[in-house]
């Protein structure tokens, strides 16, 4: 995804290897959801936030998942942190991971 592009002053992440899956901040939280959902307030993972990247130093997010058993948000154990750097040309692109239990996890960049 372009580096440049932005939802609501802060920055949107692609996965990887699966373009149609993103992260993005909207209407006050950080979502997890589909390309066709980006900058919406909806996803299937989701945390408060008002921190200008989900890997904020301190931002202490409380990530929820969405039941379909439940039909509600469950409190989910995962955390957002910068996994690695990719060099590409004279540009950097911080590449976050977003922990979805041991062995798991999303590699997302901007």
């Amino acid at each position: 995804m372009d580096a440049a592009t932005l939802c609501d002053c802060r920055p949107s992440f692609a996965h990887e290897r699966h373009a149609g899956l993103l992260l993005w901040w909207a209407e006050g939280k950080w979502w997890v959801g589909k390309r066709e959902e980006l900058g919406q307030g909806r996803g299937w993972i989701k945390a408060k936030s008002e921190a200008a990247r989900p890997d904020a130093p301190g931002a202490g997010l409380e990530w929820l998942v969405f039941s379909k058993e439940a039909r509600t948000w469950v409190v989910a154990d995962l955390a957002c942190t910068p996994a690695h750097t990719v060099r590409l040309g004279l540009v950097s692109v911080l590449v976050l991971g977003l922990g979805l239990g041991p062995g798991l996890g999303l590699g997302l960049e901007p």
